[in-house]
């Protein structure tokens, strides 16, 4: 069984500026899973979001790939202890995503 930590660093940004901030891992809810991030990838949608979308703040680089360590009630396409995955997070919420946390 994976350790799966209670925080994770992520590129946080808005309007103005773009840092690394530190967030919690929020529990696993129904239909969810956690990734073990092997590669993020920022696309042009992450740096330009900011500027088309008014008050837009958000974590960077939805696009994930990685293994399966954990998977919520529900979840029957999915089993956790290295099963690869390739995933897109929803955009522009905390936490970083309802369907796929990352850790």
């Amino acid at each position: 069984m994976a350790i799966i930590p209670n925080k994770q660093l992520s590129l946080f940004t808005t309007k103005t500026e773009t840092r690394f901030q530190t967030f919690p891992i929020s529990s696993l809810g129904p239909n969810e899973v956690v990734i073990r991030n092997i590669v993020v990838e920022s696309n042009p949608k992450d740096w330009k979001a900011p500027h088309w979308i008014p008050n837009y703040s958000g974590v960077e680089w939805n696009d994930v790939t990685g293994y399966v360590v954990k998977v919520g009630y529900g979840v029957t396409e999915y089993e956790p202890g290295g099963e690869r995955i390739a995933a897109f997070t929803r955009m522009g919420a905390w936490p970083v995503s309802r369907k796929v946390l990352s850790c």
